[in-house]
């Protein structure tokens, strides 16, 4: 499954670049469990309909769509259609979201601003 391998990213990586899905937790979040929770509690204010996340867990596997949702999360100021967005993402050949955490990482270190 692409969830796991040499290149899953650890938890806290994912947090630090994309802390907004945490703001809609009442404790902390620890765990994937939690990231779970958070990113199904989330989906719908985003406007990704069931089937597309659906769909997209399947495509991308669990851990990698929730991954991909909190970065849509992150950005969604800038990402017109969040559903449409990440029905892009899982047409990617072997889509990893590396570098989509690095990409927000990166943004929000003032020192390479």
């Amino acid at each position: 499954m692409k969830d796991e391998g040499p290149d899953a990213l650890p938890l806290a990586i994912v947090l630090k670049a994309a802390p907004d899905i945490g703001h809609y937790a009442a404790d902390p979040l620890q765990s994937w469990q939690d990231l779970t929770t958070m990113a199904d509690f989330v989906r719908p204010m985003l406007g990704i309909t069931a089937e597309n996340w659906q769909f997209a867990r399947q495509r991308l596997g669990d851990r990698t769509a929730r991954i991909a949702l909190a970065c849509i999360l992150q950005r969604f100021s800038a990402i017109r259609n969040p559903g449409a967005y990440l029905r892009r993402l899982t047409l990617v050949e072997d889509f990893r979201p590396g570098p989509m955490v690095m990409a927000l990482l990166r943004s929000a270190d003032p020192a390479r601003g």
